[in-house]
């Protein structure tokens, strides 16, 4: 099937994905540089001094701090993020947006590291103060916990605020993905649709959730373009 692909765009995508990996190691690099810029300019002791003059509380102070920090991270690596998630997707091809568009995106999901992120700061702190030896162990269960719960509210919740969903309107489609999933103990009763064309030409899908909150999704693109073997292998994957 590979070999089906023209030389020069099997050339592109193995640009676009070697590339990527590139990018993991810069954007680890530029997070480094930001903390060590925010606690060798003194900003972060900063924020630290204007949370404690807000509240005597520990608990409040570490979560206006946290989302102090976490909106001091997002402004740093704006410029970062415009160009790996908005330039070098138009350079390749890959997204539908205008800037409007993924800066409102890009938005939601600030909005939504600070209301996840804050609490998950302010209980490991918590954890560091009533474990100080043994706050690794719990901390790493905290971080469990809050990483299920996050599987858990991610379908119903998280994912609307991006896309619709829709039941699959093709029942030969349905019913392949989910004998496909009852063969890997898979345990969804639906499979949905989403219109990813309004970000990106991507084909692909997804497993999400947990229990009750288990979701298959098949973008819209992989169901306007895809074969039905395609369509099979992307959900193997998956």
């Amino acid at each position: 099937w590979i070999d089906t692909i023209p030389a020069a765009q099997r050339a592109k995508t193995d640009a676009y994905f070697e590339g990527g990996y590139w990018l993991l190691l810069w954007s680890a690099l530029i997070g480094v540089a930001s903390a060590w810029l925010l606690l060798a300019s003194g900003a972060s002791r900063t924020l630290r001094e204007w949370a404690e003059r807000i509240t005597q509380r520990r608990p409040l102070q570490v979560m206006l701090y946290a989302v102090a920090i976490l909106l001091a991270f997002t402004l740093l690596s704006l410029p970062w993020s415009i160009y790996t998630e908005y330039v070098r997707e138009h350079q390749y091809g890959l997204s539908n947006q205008s800037f409007a568009q993924w800066a409102g995106e890009a938005l939601i999901g600030t909005a939504l590291t600070l209301v996840f992120g804050a609490p998950v700061l302010m209980a490991i702190y918590a954890v560091i103060r009533r474990a100080p030896r043994t706050w690794w162990l719990w901390g790493a269960g905290v971080m469990l916990a809050f990483a299920a719960f996050g599987a858990l509210i991610y379908p119903p919740f998280i994912a609307p605020l991006f896309n619709d969903y829709k039941p699959v309107g093709n029942a030969e489609v349905r019913e392949e993905v989910l004998s496909l999933a009852r063969a890997h103990g898979v345990p969804a009763q639906e499979v949905y649709e989403f219109n990813a064309s309004k970000q990106h030409s991507r084909i692909s899908a997804n497993v999400a959730g947990l229990g009750g909150t288990m979701r298959i999704a098949l973008n819209d693109n992989l169901l306007l373009r895809g074969s039905r073997g395609e369509i099979r292998m992307v959900m193997a994957h998956e």
